[in-house]
């Protein structure tokens, strides 16, 4: 899988939840940035169709989470990636202080907000 990140990734494992067909599926996050993340998660664990959106939900403890629509793009040895979608302003606000609190310089993802992480033609999409 090519590496086309525009964010910097943070190590960070923390609780999560795929829906898929219905189900809530638990896994654990193993890096995550404004703009996606990356699952432990195997590829035998559940059925997954890259280019699908999937909603996701992380939890960083006490009530703090951040609710998302998300693209599966594909499988890594390590595990499940996925590219955020759509969020809420609060999710993205839970996201922003999380990455921010974990990053190794918090004003490097400061600085990435300047410049738009969204593709506006993959916006439209999934707007009409």
């Amino acid at each position: 899988m090519e590496d086309k990140r525009r964010r910097t990734r943070v190590p960070l494992r923390l609780p999560a939840w795929i829906y898929v067909e219905g189900k809530k599926i638990a896994t654990q996050t193993d890096n995550i940035s404004l703009k996606g993340v990356l699952f432990d998660f195997k590829e035998s664990a559940v059925s997954l169709t890259p280019g699908e959106c999937y909603k996701i939900v992380i939890s960083s403890g006490g009530g703090i989470e951040v609710k998302v629509v998300a693209k599966f793009v594909g499988y890594t040895p390590i595990g499940a990636a996925f590219d955020f979608i759509k969020m809420d302003e609060i999710s993205f606000k839970n996201l922003f202080n999380m990455i921010r609190l974990y990053a190794p310089d918090a004003d490097i993802i400061e600085k990435e907000l300047i410049k738009p992480a969204f593709d506006p033609n993959e916006l439209k999409k999934i707007q009409e």
